[in-house]
């Protein structure tokens, strides 16, 4: 079987920017195979280029605030060849094209996010966002089977 990274991001004390995390652990119950590595950071950064490198499948996961209220989007993800200069921080895009360059790695990736409500100083996930989590959970895990059986 081949490697899938599931890598989320975000911020837990910010209510629904927290989502990555809690989806990442409904995820580890989701009964994926063990290949499937689950990686959680508060922000995507360079330093995740070398976790990544040995995927074959990337899933990115992070709550969004744009689309319409409570939209799942699954997106395919490509190297943009744009590098954020000195930030440290990095859109997925930009994590292919530093695999690409570094690591002469372009797994097949993907970048799952959820419209939240609510992005204030505070735990938890708001109300309308709880409620769409399983399907949420349920989508990328459906994906993530998915392609690793195409991988297989």
């Amino acid at each position: 079987m081949r490697k899938v990274i599931v890598l989320g991001w975000g911020n837990s004390q910010r209510q629904d920017d927290g989502l990555a995390r809690i989806a990442l652990e409904r995820l580890e119950l989701a009964g994926l195979p063990p290949d499937v590595e689950f990686v959680h950071a508060d922000q995507l950064l360079p330093e995740h280029a070398a976790i990544a490198s040995q995927a074959d499948v990337l899933m990115f996961v992070d709550a969004s605030k744009t689309g319409r209220p409570g939209e799942i989007r699954v997106e395919k993800v490509f190297a943009d060849g744009k590098f954020p200069g000195p930030s440290h921080h990095l859109s997925p895009a930009a994590l292919l094209t530093l695999l690409q360059t570094v690591y002469g790695s372009a797994p097949e990736a993907y970048c799952a996010t959820l419209r939240g409500d609510a992005f204030e100083f505070g735990e938890g996930l708001s109300p309308s966002i709880e409620l769409l989590l399983p399907l949420f959970v349920d989508e990328i895990a459906r994906i993530v089977r998915e392609r690793m059986t195409v991988l297989a």
